[in-house]
């Protein structure tokens, strides 16, 4: 039997849910056939690949190298964001092809299908082969998976994904291919990831405006009531140079605070309804994943005069639209669509309006539109993190030298300068922060993100309380959306930690891939005392985001407590060369496992540039008690954020019966 065999960088490619799509929608599923077929032969040839075999919802492709084989995947990625959209999964693997009499097997082929099957739509898989042809190229990013056991293959194969800006990473348990029978997924041993949470909380008070997010594994959400629940997934951008995500965005997120308002929906977090984006995913996936109802999806065509937004409001379950429209209007008419759209989803939803509600719906917005676009720059650089606080407080300056009288941009302002008094800008910062939000408050006394702001700055940074719950208060009564961190933390402080962590708990089903919550989450356990929770969060935060300093400090800090030094010790070693303020961690990990004089050099060597809490921290983990006094009460007086969880500290609990402990709370 004649036969040929070739060495090469073998392609599989699957469209997922093919069946479900042409059952669905016969028409649409062949246009994004043919879609697929033509974007694979224009990136095979044009990076001198050739398709071997169509297999309708397939394609196996050879390549001449592993780089080739990268740029065509990437490429093919690419371009399949595009309209039509298809939602493709790709595994690339080095190996044998055997041609005999017009077939085409071969173990590269099978492991190349075998990888294929672990992917997810917009991913692309590849080997160990593949990653030994292709380190030396900067361009592509690559992360590791861990090893699986595949069907029918001997060994443990180690599996990497392609980790760009734009392309999933698949999650271990999102992973559903050919493996070997009763094998686990991953036979890699993870290496305990570590990580550290300062005594008091410091600089993660505010991680809730940290981390932009990433799309998580599904996670079944429980309802936490019968009423409507809302995805606004972000709009996207069909304008001609590609430019508008920040408006795209932007419009979508107001809309989406907008609706948070109404006390008669259920809307998920910015956190998870923005999870998805980018992605290959269908709309019934997305709203199965966060257990949505309903779904607001859209996109917006932006020119010099001209602003086209076509909205649909979908049925989660089915993909049936329930509402559509197209807009199409001047620039300066965006307010007026963004009404226009919640209040027909209000209709559509027959959702009754509470007295108030309708008056205050979008009531935040100017009605110049060169602020406005200023603010939802802003905006975009505040949800990129906190460490872009100089950028922030630039645009939402320059949205308040065009329009004085905007509302949201003087509260924003306020709060982005609280971040930057937390990441390096100090007393400076903190001091602009009541200016902007009494300013805000003058200009509506009736609308609620001002209070609540003011309430997060007086509880963190002047540690009243009492001035806290009163301004906190005034935000409820004007209709502030609740649960929130600032609502847990005064139940926390108020003796009531159950109450807190229920509140927090919440937050997290509300808005399921939130990031951000879930540091709240793992926080407020520290804060607590469940150390063994705050290692479980940590386990799940860490698995996609393994070097996020606030969960390291957390996990870091509670194997402290629980006495596993050495685990807390990796994990202040990983942690200080990113971050200085660990140092404290490290120290006393290190003072535990018997190494003093390493944990003395430490103190030496940070002490100039650690905050008062945490040289407090190292003096109680070193048993100097009377130097660590003395650092508390400077952190009280200094006004160290956070300070005010004092009574709640962890490293401060075999004081309390410490007359001086009492001193100190009563200074609090």
């Amino acid at each position: 039997m004649p036969q040929s065999r070739r060495l090469a960088a073998i392609m599989f490619t699957d469209i997922v849910g093919y069946t479900a799509m042409m059952q669905r929608n016969e028409k649409e599923g062949l246009k994004k056939v043919h879609r697929f077929s033509e974007v694979m032969e224009a990136q095979a040839s044009a990076n001198n690949g050739e398709i071997l075999e169509f297999r309708g919802d397939g394609c196996l492709a050879v390549f001449n190298s592993a780089v080739e084989a990268m740029h065509a995947a990437k490429s093919i990625q690419e371009s399949l964001k595009e309209e039509p959209q298809v939602p493709l999964r790709i595994g690339i693997h080095i190996g044998d092809i055997v041609f005999t009499e017009g077939n085409i097997y071969g173990d590269g082929v099978n492991l190349a299908s075998r990888v294929e099957s672990m992917g997810v739509p917009g991913s692309i898989l590849v080997t160990e082969r593949v990653i030994h042809d292709v380190k030396s190229h900067p361009e592509f990013e690559m992360a590791s998976l861990g090893k699986f056991q595949f069907k029918n293959v001997e060994k443990p194969m180690e599996v990497f994904a392609l980790a760009n800006e734009g392309f999933v990473v698949p999650r271990k348990r999102d992973m559903q291919g050919k493996l070997a029978k009763g094998k686990s997924r991953s036979i890699v041993k993870r290496f305990p990831i570590l990580g550290i949470s300062s005594l008091l909380l410091l600089l993660g008070i505010v991680g809730y405006i940290f981390w932009p997010t990433k799309p998580n594994s599904p996670k079944a959400r429980q309802k936490v009531s019968e009423k409507p629940v809302i995805a606004v997934l972000p709009f996207r951008d069909l304008s001609p140079g590609k430019d508008q995500e920040y408006f795209c965005d932007g419009t979508a997120e107001e809309i989406l605070n907008a609706l948070a308002s109404l006390k008669g929906l259920s809307v998920l977090g910015r956190g998870s309804s923005f999870s998805f984006k980018g992605q290959s995913i269908s709309l019934k996936e997305i709203g199965s994943k966060l257990s949505a109802t309903v779904l607001l999806d859209g996109s917006i065509r932006r020119t010099k005069d001209k602003i086209r937004i076509n909205v649909q409001l979908i049925d989660a379950q089915n993909e049936s639209t329930l509402w559509t429209d197209q807009y199409d209007k001047r620039p300066g008419d965006i307010f007026a669509i963004q009404e226009d759209i919640a209040h027909k989803i209000i209709d559509r939803l027959q959702i009754t309006l509470l007295p108030g509600e309708s008056q205050a719906l979008l009531a935040t917005q100017t009605t110049n539109v060169l602020a406005h676009e200023w603010y939802l720059k802003g905006l975009e650089s505040a949800n990129q993190g906190a460490r872009n606080a100089d950028k922030t407080i630039e645009y939402y300056k320059k949205a308040i030298e065009i329009d004085s009288l905007y509302y949201s941009a003087w509260v924003e302002l306020g709060r982005a300068y609280f971040s930057k008094g937390i990441y390096g800008g100090g007393k400076a910062f903190y001091d602009l922060v009541p200016l902007h939000l009494e300013k805000a408050i003058q200009l509506n006394p009736n609308l609620p993100t001002a209070y609540l702001e003011y309430a997060r700055y007086l509880l963190w940074y002047k540690g009243d309380k009492e001035a806290a719950q009163s301004t906190y208060q005034a935000a409820v009564e004007r209709g502030i959306v609740e649960p929130n961190e600032i609502q847990a933390y005064l139940s926390l402080l108020a003796g009531n930690p159950q109450k807190a962590l229920s509140l927090v708990e919440l937050m997290t089903k509300n808005d399921p891939f939130s990031l951000n919550k879930k540091i709240e989450f793992s926080r407020l356990n520290l804060v607590t005392g469940d150390f063994e929770k705050v290692l479980a969060i940590s386990d799940d935060v860490l698995e996609d985001n393994p070097k996020l300093s606030s969960i390291l400090r957390h996990r870091g800090e509670a194997l402290i407590h629980l006495e596993r030094y050495k685990e807390a010790e990796a994990i202040f070693e990983e942690l200080i060369s990113l971050k200085g303020y660990a140092a404290y961690g490290l120290a006393a990990a290190k003072f535990h496992l018997g190494k003093e004089e390493d944990a003395q050099k430490i103190l030496e060597t940070y002490k100039p540039n650690l905050i008062s809490l945490d040289i407090a921290n190292i003096y109680m983990a070193f048993g100097e008690s009377d130097s660590a006094w003395v650092y508390l009460d400077k952190a009280i007086r200094e006004k160290d954020l956070g300070f005010s969880l004092i009574r709640n500290s962890g490293f401060l609990k075999p004081y309390l019966d410490d007359p001086r402990f009492q001193e100190l709370l009563e200074k609090l």
